[in-house]
C-alpha cells in the first residue's frame, strides 16, 4: 500500500471524554503512523495553545479560531486559505480527510481541490448533537437544514466515509448520488478486552461488592443521562446494592449531580468525571452491564468498547441512534423516555447472573467484525483510490 501524507481536520481537538469523531480521529492517526503515513492534524488555536506542536504524538497545527461554546472551550477555525496552502505545500499533502465540515473545513477543502489534494469527508455530524446539545432547539425544519448542509459540504469531497449503514442512510436522504462508503470507527482489541479491575475499584472508591452499572460518554442533553439517574430509586429497591458509575465530563455534570442527591441516590452514583485513557477498559471491566441511553449516535463507540470487553449492554431504542442495532442476543432496548422501562430491564439483567454470563459471551462473539485495525485497512484503500 503507498504511504500518503495525510492532514486530518478537526476543529476541536482536546483532551477528557470527546465526541465519537474526536476518538475515531486520533486512533485512526495513530495507526496510520504506525504503518508508515504521515499524519498531521489541522485543528482551532485555543488560549494557551502553540501554533505547533504535538496531540497524541502526532504534529498539529493550530490555526486562527473564534469561540463557538466559550464556556465550553469549545473553538472553530476562521478559514484563512494562504496559511491553509503554505501547510498543504509544506507537508506534501496527498489526502485531506475532513472529520466534521465546519466553515473552515470547507474553505479548506478548496485549496485542497485547487492543490489536486484527494478529500475525503468523514461523517461524525447530528443534528441532535447541536440542537440538542446546546438547548432543545430541535424542529423537522432545522434537522433539515442541517442535513442539507451536510450534503452540501459532502459533495464537495470525492468520498464520504460514514461509521454505520444507519449513517449513510441518513445522509442518502439529502444526497442520493453522494459518492459513500461504510467504515466503522472499530475497536482496538489489544487495549479493550477482558481484564481484572479490582485496583480501578479501590482508586475510585467504588463498592467492590455491588452490581455495577456504567455510562461512558459526555454530559450533554443528547445523552440523555438523567434517565439513568431517574430509574435508579426504583432499581435499588429490588437490587439494594447497585451503583451507577458515570464516567465522562459536560456542562449536565452538576445538574445531573444535584438531581442524584434529591433524589436520595447520591450514594448509589459516583461521578468519576475524566479519567485517564488507560483506565477506561478498566471501568467497562468492573460493570455488570453498560447502560447507554443516548437519544443520538451514528454508531456508538462506547457499545463496542463494552462488548470488547465482554459485557451486557442496555440500549436506548431511539430512533436516531445506530448504537440500538448492537443489541440482538446480548442486552435489551429500552425506551428513551421511559426510567421505569429501563430499570425494569435492568433489573432483569441484575438478577440473573447466568443471562449475564450469556449475553457478556455473544457481546464478545458480535464485536470480532469491529476490528479497528480492519477500519484502517479500509481507510488505507479510500487514501490511495482514485
Amino acid at each position: 500500500m503507498e504511504k500518503k501524507s495525510i492532514a486530518m481536520f478537526l476543529d476541536y481537538l482536546e483532551d477528557g471524554i470527546p465526541s465519537g469523531g474526536n476518538l475515531a480521529t486520533v486512533r485512526f492517526a495513530k495507526l496510520l503512523k504506525k504503518r508508515g503515513h504521515n499524519v498531521i492534524f489541522l485543528t482551532a488555536k485555543m488560549p494557551g495553545k502553540s501554533r505547533e506542536g504535538r496531540y497524541n504524538r502526532i504534529k498539529t497545527y493550530r490555526l486562527s479560531s473564534i469561540p463557538f461554546l466559550k464556556k465550553q472551550n469549545v473553538y472553530i477555525i476562521v478559514p484563512n486559505p494562504k496559511k491553509l496552502k503554505e501547510i498543504f505545500e509544506k507537508e506534501k499533502i496527498d489526502v485531506l480527510d475532513i472529520m466534521v465540515p465546519t466553515p473552515g473545513a470547507v474553505a479548506s477543502m478548496k485549496i485542497a481541490k485547487s492543490l489536486g489534494i484527494r478529500v475525503v469527508s468523514h461523517s461524525f455530524g447530528q443534528p441532535e448533537n447541536v440542537l440538542l446539545c446546546h438547548g432543545n432547539l430541535r424542529n423537522k425544519n432545522l434537522d433539515n437544514l442541517f442535513y442539507k448542509y451536510l450534503a452540501y459540504a459532502y459533495k464537495k469531497s470525492d468520498i464520504t466515509i460514514c461509521p454505520s449503514k444507519f449513517a449513510e442512510m441518513e445522509i442518502k436522504k439529502y444526497a442520493r448520488k453522494l459518492n459513500i462508503i461504510t467504515i466503522s470507527c472499530g475497536v482496538d482489541f489489544s487495549k479493550f478486552k477482558k481484564t481484572n479491575s479490582t485496583q480501578f475499584l479501590k482508586k475510585y472508591g467504588i463498592p467492590k461488592k455491588s452490581k455495577k452499572i456504567l455510562f461512558v460518554g459526555r454530559l450533554h442533553n443528547e445523552k440523555n443521562i438523567s434517565l439513568l439517574i431517574n430509574a435508579m430509586p426504583k432499581i435499588i429497591e429490588r437490587v439494594k446494592d447497585t451503583h451507577l458509575c458515570i464516567v465522562g465530563s459536560g456542562k449536565l455534570s452538576e445538574h445531573l449531580e444535584k438531581e442524584a442527591d434529591i433524589l436520595g441516590i447520591k450514594s448509589n452514583v459516583t461521578f468519576l468525571g475524566k479519567i485517564p485513557e488507560e483506565d477506561i477498559p478498566l471501568a467497562y471491566n468492573c460493570c455488570d452491564f453498560f447502560a447507554l441511553p443516548s437519544l443520538a449516535e451514528l454508531e456508538g463507540i462506547v457499545v463496542l468498547e463494552a462488548m470488547a470487553c465482554g459485557k451486557p449492554i442496555l440500549v436506548a431504542k431511539s430512533r436516531a441512534s445506530a448504537a440500538r442495532f448492537f443489541v440482538q442476543e446480548n442486552g435489551f432496548l429500552f425506551s428513551p423516555h421511559s426510567p421505569n422501562d429501563f430499570a425494569d430491564k435492568a433489573i432483569k439483567l441484575l438478577e440473573n447472573e447466568p443471562m449475564r454470563k450469556n449475553m457478556a459471551l455473544k457481546s464478545l462473539e458480535q464485536v470480532q467484525d469491529y476490528d479497528i485495525n480492519k477500519s484502517v485497512e479500509m481507510l488505507e484503500k479510500v487514501y490511495n483510490s482514485n
